[in-house]
């Protein structure tokens, strides 16, 4: 009888118990099963994972969009002010349009804070010249009490504004609150299209 080789198993891999928590850890199992490409592919399921090798970025379908698997945050520097119209700006990436997931302000203000002494403050965005904004985050300080730093975090009002090249902080007074300390994170996805 001749031997017959034409069935070759398929190869795997032994790992440690302390390697598979790592890969689990680390999502590394769930990536060696997924498929890659140079574009979206076109009938996707919610929560679908896929490699874009062109960009070197995963992704996910979240039934609406593919988003990358990372999200990314931008700090707006802090802003102190005593009056309106002020506000702090940071650049973002327009290669792909932002998906803001989470907004977290730090506030303090000094002495008089109450319910008719009180600031507004938010994030918005604009193209670059500053064009376009939109809200994507307002908070007040009404409820907050004064010489304390006071953390607002939310989910955004808007997440995918039209436009988006800075960000940048706004505040207003309501009445005479005492001086204000502000600083604020965003935190987004990637829109890959």
């Amino acid at each position: 009888m001749a031997w017959d080789n034409s069935f070759v198993p398929v190869p795997y891999s032994v790992f440690t118990a302390a390697q598979a928590q790592q890969m689990v850890d680390n999502d590394e199992w769930l990536h060696m099963m997924v498929t890659g490409g140079i574009s979206n592919p076109g009938t996707p399921s919610t929560n679908d994972i896929y490699y874009r090798t062109d960009l070197g970025l995963w992704i996910y379908y979240d039934g609406t969009r593919w988003l990358t698997e990372d999200e990314y945050s931008v700090d707006i520097p802090p802003l102190y002010n005593a009056s309106s119209a002020d506000s702090t700006i940071a650049v973002i990436r327009t290669d792909h349009a932002p998906f803001f997931t989470r907004v977290v302000f730090n506030s303090y203000v000094a002495t008089t804070n109450n319910a008719t002494h009180y600031w507004t403050f938010g994030l918005a965005s604009a193209n670059m010249s500053r064009a376009g904004g939109a809200n994507i985050k307002t908070f007040t300080t009404s409820a907050d009490a004064p010489n304390v730093t006071v953390g607002h975090e939310a989910a955004p009002a808007t997440n995918n504004p039209a436009n988006y090249g800075i960000l940048y902080t706004f505040l207003a007074k309501t009445n005479s609150p005492g001086a204000c300390l502000l600083a604020c994170s965003a935190y987004y996805r990637k829109i890959i299209t």
